[in-house]
């Protein structure tokens, strides 16, 4: 048993450190990217809170998928990693058309709070359908 939890430790701090190089590359990417968005002077302070709201939230909502794809199987694995990959593939297409135009996507963090929303709904979804699929398969 104690063999068992020092590789769940093992796991949990392979998982957390590849999490943080990556979260350290897409940083310099997010850098870049802020630093392209202008935001006037006499813009109140709650503009910038806005901004850590809408940035908190989504690392809350992210970090649901994470925690299912660590604990679930199969094709509920691969639902759970489903939200991540859309998220990564928006944020993408958000740099990227920043890059090219600094018009475009004027409502990011709009897009990006209603993928936050979007995937709190979609895995309670998720976690009901699971829960309710291995109860009647207990069941019979």
């Amino acid at each position: 048993m104690l063999n068992r939890a020092k590789m769940k430790v093992q796991e949990f701090l392979s998982l957390t450190s590849i999490f943080f190089l990556v979260n350290l590359n897409m940083s310099s990417v997010f850098a870049q990217t802020f630093d392209s968005i202008t935001i006037p002077s006499d813009e109140p302070i709650w503009v910038y809170v806005i901004i850590g709201f809408v940035l908190a939230t989504l690392a809350c909502s992210a970090a649901l998928p994470l925690a299912a794809m660590r604990q679930w199987s199969g094709g509920w694995k691969a639902c759970a990693i489903s939200p991540l990959i859309a998220l990564a593939i928006w944020v993408g297409l958000i740099i990227t058309a920043k890059q090219l135009d600094q018009s475009a996507h004027p409502l990011w963090m709009l897009e990006l709070f209603s993928w936050s929303m979007l995937n709190l709904i979609f895995m309670v979804t998720a976690m009901t359908a699971k829960r309710t699929f291995e109860k009647s398969r207990g069941e019979t």
